[in-house]
C-alpha cells in the first residue's frame, strides 16, 4: 500500500491571492489617476487656465528660468498695482512678457499700466494700454527650473504624458513570465 503524497495548495493559493490583490490595487490606482486627470483637465478648460514657461531672469527671485506659471484671465478693469501680468511686448512682434504692475491709470474706459521686472533696476520704458477685455494674471508657479525645457511645446507635453502612462503601466502591470512545468 502506498501513501499518497500530500501537497499543500496554501502557498500557491496565497500567491494567487496576492497577485490578484496587487492587480486590483494597481487597477484602482490607474482609474484614480485617469479620473483625476480628466477632472483636472476639465477644471483647467472651464476656468480658462493657461501655463507659460519662464524664459528670462527678469522676475527673479519670484520666478526662476524654467518655472511654469499658472495664468488665469481677469477683467482689465480689475487690474491693480502689485499684480503680475502677462502682456504683449510694446514692439508688437507677438512676443509676451511677465512683469509686475507698478502703476495703473484708467482714462475714459482705457486701462494703462506701467510694469517692471523684479530683478530689473528700472521700470519698463513703455506705458501699455490693455485693449482686450481680459488679461492673464499669474496666480501660481510650479517650480520646474530643475527640469530641461523639453515640454515647452504641446507635442512635448503630450510626449511626456504618454511616457508617464507607459512607465506607470509597466510598473503596475509587469509582463508575466511563463515558467515551464516539467512532468
Amino acid at each position: 500500500m502506498t501513501i499518497p503524497e500530500t501537497t499543500s495548495a496554501a502557498p500557491a493559493n496565497s500567491r494567487l491571492i496576492a497577485t490578484q490583490m496587487r492587480s486590483a490595487i494597481a487597477g484602482a490606482l490607474l482609474w484614480a489617476l485617469a479620473i483625476s486627470s480628466v477632472a483636472g483637465a476639465a477644471y483647467i478648460v472651464i476656468n480658462k487656465i493657461h501655463f507659460a514657461r519662464v524664459l528670462s531672469g527678469s522676475m527673479e527671485p519670484q520666478f526662476e528660468r524654467g518655472d511654469v506659471l499658472v495664468l488665469k484671465p481677469i477683467d482689465r478693469t480689475k487690474v491693480t498695482q502689485g499684480e503680475i501680468l502677462m502682456l504683449p511686448a510694446a514692439q508688437g512682434d507677438g512676443s509676451l512678457f511677465v512683469h509686475r504692475v507698478i502703476e495703473v491709470n484708467r482714462d475714459k474706459g482705457a486701462t494703462l499700466v506701467r510694469t517692471k521686472g523684479d530683478a530689473n533696476p528700472v521700470a519698463d520704458p513703455d506705458t501699455l494700454k490693455i485693449t482686450s477685455k481680459q488679461v492673464p494674471l499669474v496666480t501660481g508657479v510650479i517650480n520646474m527650473s530643475w527640469a530641461p525645457m523639453v515640454g515647452v511645446s504641446k507635442p512635448g507635453i503630450v510626449f511626456l504624458f504618454l511616457l508617464l502612462l507607459v512607465v506607470l503601466g509597466s510598473v503596475f502591470y509587469p509582463r508575466k513570465h511563463v515558467t515551464e512545468k516539467s512532468d
